[in-house]
């Protein structure tokens, strides 16, 4: 897993739930990161961030779901305030168009970013009266 994930958890703890709050999840997790410290094209391992993630949901007291939930919306605005704004953008004006392009995002990363990229495969069906669904 590159840092992406586990910089932008930190950064919806820390703007969400406050420092001691994300020391705790960090004590939990075993993470010996220091603050601030996650390189975000440095790969780590899986584990480390799926450990974030349940400790996340124990201090918090939520479901891993809702956790995984409210980091795709603080992940979405952390990629935007990012500087990235502009690459989301022409993914699509549509939500259907947007995800559609999804894959060749990915591929575009893992063609960019050293150190052996999988991306994950998403895709989109017509749903009968023309909605679409991911």
């Amino acid at each position: 897993m590159f840092g992406w994930i586990n910089d932008c958890t930190e950064k919806l703890v820390l703007t969400k739930f406050g420092k001691e709050v994300w020391h705790e999840i960090k004590q939990r997790a075993g993470c010996e990161v220091k603050d601030g410290g996650f390189v975000r094209h440095q790969k780590y391992p899986v584990s480390s961030t799926v450990e974030l993630v349940q400790a996340a949901s124990e201090v918090l007291k939520l479901p891993v779901d809702t956790i995984l939930e409210v980091f795709g919306q603080f992940f979405m605005e952390f990629t935007r305030k990012e500087g990235y704004e502009n690459l989301l953008s022409c993914q699509g004006s549509t939500l259907y168009s947007w995800l559609t392009n999804l894959n060749a995002l990915h591929d575009h990363l893992a063609s960019a970013l050293r150190g052996g990229m999988v991306p994950p495969v998403f895709w989109c069906e017509e749903l009968e009266g023309g909605d679409s669904a991911s």
